[in-house]
């Protein structure tokens, strides 16, 4: 421009025309100054542009920075200090300026609660937002309406994604138990530090309750094994009533009582299978295995026996002729299925035992009924006999019960082998009977027991009888530590 106006003068000077010279002058200062003038405007607008991006550029970083996972908030308040300077040298003043904070202060705001919503901070975003105060005045309506259904996105997102890694935890920790189980089932036996590892992760995991029951089935199972695989049956016999006798027995020895009693079925019907055949030829074949299983304790006779044929348990425990008779009386009956009237039997037998087997199975029961009926059927056969004779069934009866039965509080009782009536009664009557409570709880003394409840026969253990009590409602006498009250007889 400049190089233009020295030009012009040059021009003016080949002028001879004094006066024509100074209008060109004046004209050509008056487009000089406009010239300049437009020249400083440009230069202002490209330095306010120039300070624009400065600015937004300097929030824009900032912003990036508020929206990383650790920002804090200390961060998004030192952010929107440093855009006030920033702001400062745009040289605004007043409104305007009030204006361009509060925007920039709302944008910031903004970036860092995203970055706190991308990080799965909803809760913290949430508290900001209910607690109000000066976010209030940063953030508008609409804004806390979209964080807010951000939040609760965000909440949902996360309540699944958690529920999805549960589910996966507890899928991999069942599997896991099913493996346990699968290898114990073929033989193997887990070190109990993995089966227990394998059941608190299972447990934590929230696998559901009765696999958890199960598994803990598994774990006593191999416990059991471990401890009672070499050792004969009458131990396991022995460990196992000990722990069912014992009110306060906890729930994990209750399961390895149950555990035993599986071993103890296991190791039975092992024994039962080599006796099948023999006991399948008949009445003479069934007698010789009776005999060899003489050489059993009495809880693995009978056992052993129950599993060779349903009934067959009870028949083993019968004295030596009654036995014999009990065995070749069923091989008569089967012949004769009218040798015994149900009917006549039935009736003699009520009348004989009264309500002494109520407490016992159904199997139980008809087993002592079937051995009855065998004997008398022998009985009626030496004497000849055709009609239905109750006496001789009542003493068929006492040759199968042995001891027979007492009467008690207009009742039968059935007697421990080897246990007349009267040792019964004394025996009863030194019974402490301290622990003794009602089917409510109520303490109850010796001499209420003996004359409102009576004694029913439960099971034979070894040498000893077990009796339960019950008044004339059928409610079982209870024992202060739990349970119903186990009343042991010894038998000779």
């Amino acid at each position: 421009m400049q190089k233009l106006f020295e030009q012009d003068e040059a021009w003016l000077a080949t002028i001879g025309d004094e006066e024509t010279a100074l209008k060109y002058r004046q004209m050509w200062a008056q487009d000089k100054a406009r010239e300049l003038g437009r020249a400083e405007a440009f230069a202002g607008v490209k330095r306010a542009d120039a300070q624009v991006r400065n600015y937004t550029g300097a929030r824009d970083e900032l912003n990036n920075g508020l929206m990383q996972p650790g920002a804090t908030p200390d961060d998004l308040a030192l952010a929107r200090t440093r855009m006030r300077g920033v702001a400062g040298d745009l040289g605004l003043v007043g409104e305007r300026a009030d204006q361009v904070n509060a925007e920039t202060d709302r944008l910031l705001t903004l970036g860092w609660m995203q970055g706190q919503l991308q990080a799965g901070k909803q809760s913290g975003v949430k508290a900001i937002l209910d607690q109000g105060g000066e976010i209030d005045t940063i953030l508008s309506p609409d804004d806390r309406k979209r964080l807010l259904a951000q939040v609760d996105a965000g909440d949902r997102a996360d309540a699944a994604e958690t529920a999805q890694r549960a589910n996966a935890a507890r899928v991999a920790a069942k599997e896991t138990l099913d493996t346990l189980s699968a290898q114990i089932a073929e033989g193997a036996t887990p070190s109990p530090a993995d089966m227990m590892k394998a059941r608190q992760v299972a447990a934590a995991a929230g696998v559901d309750g009765d696999d958890l029951a199960r598994f803990d089935g598994r774990i006593a199972a191999v416990a059991v094994n471990r401890t009672y695989a070499a050792l004969p049956v009458s131990r396991l016999y022995h460990d196992r009533d000990v722990i069912l006798a014992n009110p306060k027995a906890t729930a994990q020895e209750q399961m390895m009582a149950r555990q035993i009693g599986a071993l103890i079925e296991k190791k039975e019907k092992e024994q039962a299978a080599g006796y099948k055949d023999a006991y399948a030829e008949g009445a003479a074949g069934q007698i010789a295995v009776a005999a060899q299983l003489d050489r059993l304790p009495a809880q693995e006779r009978r056992g052993t026996a129950e599993r060779i044929a349903k009934g067959f348990g009870f028949v083993v425990m019968l004295p030596s002729g009654a036995r014999e008779d009990a065995i070749y009386g069923w091989a008569e009956r089967k012949a004769d299925k009218d040798l015994v009237p149900q009917e006549d039997a039935r009736a003699a037998w009520q009348a004989a035992v009264g309500g002494a087997f109520s407490r016992l199975n159904g199997d139980a029961t008809k087993a002592m009924f079937e051995a009855a009926n065998s004997v008398y059927a022998m009985d009626a056969k030496r004497r000849g006999l055709k009609a239905f004779d109750t006496d001789l069934y009542a003493s068929s009866v006492e040759r199968v019960l042995g001891s027979g039965t007492a009467d008690w509080n207009e009742d039968k009782v059935i007697l421990p082998d080897g246990v007349s009536a009267r040792q019964f009664y004394q025996m009863a009557q030194r019974a402490p009977f301290g622990d003794a409570v009602s089917a409510d709880g109520r303490p109850v003394g010796k001499a209420d027991v003996l004359r409102s409840y009576t004694p029913r026969f439960i099971d034979q253990n070894g040498s000893v009888a077990i009796y339960q009590w019950f008044d004339a409602s059928g409610r079982p006498l209870g024992h202060k530590g739990g349970g119903a009250y186990n009343y042991l007889v010894p038998t000779p």
